[in-house]
């Protein structure tokens, strides 16, 4: 262990024990500040991180962005998608019927097989405005990361046109990865405090590709 190396490296490697025994002294000799530092820097606790505080920031904060996405979009959703939209949803059903023949959630994902009227339209901007507001009060609610993400899905599917851009697809995205980390938000116990090493990871890829993607378009597209 690591133990085991030090005193290996104090025992043989040249100058290792003089530059130990210096170090030590100045550590004893300023033990008060050092604590001082030590217990700014850590905090009042010895207790081992977690991410349960950042956790429930992310899903509060994604929740609300759910909120403004779905709220924006219901406001001009009937003039989008409407009976009497620019492009009609009755119309996109009806050809994406033809086609497939039968509902197929895996290649057309979307709550619209159930109904494509305007009332319908309304009812799934609605309640995912209240989901969302439900999210922002309790993040820990796991069926709700669910139904606000194939809610928003199921919208950007049959009105995919006007919900290409960037940001669509980044809601989508990190709305899926919510879906693994709500149950480590604040609202559950100290076991589950800490997510998979793995999701914390694929949340790093995440913005590694906003951030590439992003310059690579503005260098492609020529803008100074």
């Amino acid at each position: 262990g690591s133990g085991r190396l030090g005193q290996w490296a104090y025992d043989h490697l040249p100058g290792f024990a003089h530059l130990a025994e210096f170090g030590y002294r100045i550590i004893a000799t300023n033990r008060e500040m050092l604590s001082s530092v030590i217990g700014w820097l850590w905090g009042d606790t010895l207790e081992v991180p977690t991410y349960q505080k950042s956790a429930d920031l992310f899903l509060r904060s994604l929740a609300a962005i759910y909120l403004i996405a779905f709220l924006s979009l219901w406001v001009q959703i009937h003039g989008l998608i409407g009976s009497d939209g620019i492009l009609p949803l009755s119309d996109t059903m009806a050809r994406v019927s033809e086609q497939l023949g039968s509902p197929d959630l895996l290649r057309f994902p979307t709550l619209f097989w159930i109904s494509s009227s305007d009332l319908f339209l309304h009812l799934v901007c609605g309640f995912g405005v209240l989901l969302a507001a439900a999210a922002v009060i309790n993040p820990s609610l796991w069926p709700s990361w669910l139904l606000l993400w194939f809610g928003y899905l199921s919208l950007l599917t049959v009105g995919d046109p006007f919900l290409s851009f960037q940001w669509d697809i980044l809601l989508l995205e990190a709305g899926f990865l919510a879906l693994f980390l709500a149950p480590f938000s604040m609202g559950r116990t100290k076991q589950s405090a800490n997510p998979p090493r793995l999701l914390s990871w694929l949340f790093r890829w995440l913005l590694f590709r906003l951030m590439f993607t992003s310059g690579a378009v503005k260098l492609t597209s020529g803008d100074p």
